[in-house]
């Protein structure tokens, strides 16, 4: 389905609980341009105690690598996801970081 489109209202009209367990983003919101409205509204489907994982890139540089990962990935790695996610959830872990401390696995607690 269009990530756009994760809501209450839409998993309600399929008849489908609409609270989740855990959330898991992979490589998604440093290519995804509405980033910021598909976190939010997937920490909003997230039961209280519910769980957000993530898996994704950060380089708070624009070098050329950052343009290279950008332009084959057709991404934007320079989005601070991990200080946004920060921001919606009780609690949030930065996991593991590999790839020169670019690739990070995080995970959250609604």
């Amino acid at each position: 389905m269009d990530a756009k489109e994760l809501s209450k209202e839409y998993f309600n009209k399929k008849g489908i609980d609409s609270q989740f367990d855990v959330v898991l983003g992979e490589l998604a919101f440093s290519v995804i341009h509405e980033w910021k409205q598909i976190m939010k509204n997937s920490v909003t489907l997230l039961k209280r105690g519910g769980r957000i994982g993530l898996l994704d890139w950060y380089r708070p540089k624009n070098d050329v690598v950052t343009k290279m990962i950008n332009y084959f990935a057709d991404a934007e790695i320079t989005r601070d996801t991990e200080s946004y996610v920060k921001s919606l959830v009780s609690e949030y872990k930065p996991i593991y970081k590999f790839f020169f401390q670019s690739v990070y696995i995080g995970k959250g607690i609604k």
